[in-house]
């Protein structure tokens, strides 16, 4: 992908330098970069209980193991009947 980045930038740089506006960025791979980036991390508010910050840790790990309580068990590091513990005390 650099590659072809370059040869695009090549090609339209006016000059024997390249300049950031002579390179194409495609918008798709930037999203898909930046969702990977942002899907390991997890935001939390300044003063947030412990207890709403492990509910809420297990409901983002949850989601992105689309609801697979044995992967999000793995993932945590508990035993799965400790995370459907937690789940059903909400």
């Amino acid at each position: 992908e650099l590659e072809g980045m370059v040869e695009k930038a090549v090609i339209l740089c006016e000059g024997d330098e390249i300049n950031i506006e002579d390179i194409i960025v495609d918008d798709e791979n930037i999203n898909q970069a930046a969702e990977r980036y942002n899907s390991h991390y997890f935001n939390i508010d300044y003063g947030v209980s412990l207890k709403k910050l492990n509910d809420e840790y297990i409901k983002h790990v949850l989601s992105k193991e689309n609801n697979n309580v044995k992967r999000a068990s793995e993932i945590l590091e508990i035993d799965r009947s400790t995370l459907w513990r937690k789940i059903n005390k909400k």
